[in-house]
């Protein structure tokens, strides 16, 4: 029998997140790495970047670590991509419509120009308009 191909996606992306939070104090303690994406490769943006965990700059801030990554980068420049029609905000956090996710990412923008003030970094927050997630 054929595995259902979202089920399958999804299967990969709970993978690839549980892998991500095993290194993600890792990964932002170290400050040298100063960009990031997600691993979806259709996240065009995404490709050239250090760090690509599941929803790129999405999940950092979905997991709590946007304060402390950008604090640990102050005054440095921030490359930070995440997608629309992204398969972590759809499977890990249940975001599974277009417009719940834009409402997020909209969030997400908004609380990344307040690290930009907090800690005088240059950020440049890309949104891609498509990803995996079966919306």
């Amino acid at each position: 029998m054929k595995k259902n191909p979202v089920d399958r996606l999804r299967k990969h992306i709970l993978a690839e997140t549980g892998k991500a939070r095993e290194e993600a104090d890792r990964r932002v303690d170290n400050g040298d790495e100063i960009s990031v994406g997600c691993i979806d490769e259709k996240s065009v943006n995404s490709l050239e970047m250090e760090w690509r965990p599941p929803g790129g700059w999405a999940f950092v801030f979905m997991e709590g670590y946007a304060d402390e990554y950008v604090s640990r980068r102050k005054g440095k420049k921030i490359t930070a991509v995440a997608h629309e029609k992204c398969a972590y905000l759809y499977f890990v956090h249940g975001a599974q419509t277009l417009e719940r996710q834009r409402e997020i990412l909209r969030s997400i923008e908004d609380k990344t120009k307040e690290l930009r003030e907090k800690y005088g970094s240059e950020i440049e927050f890309i949104v891609d308009s498509d990803g995996s997630a079966p919306i």
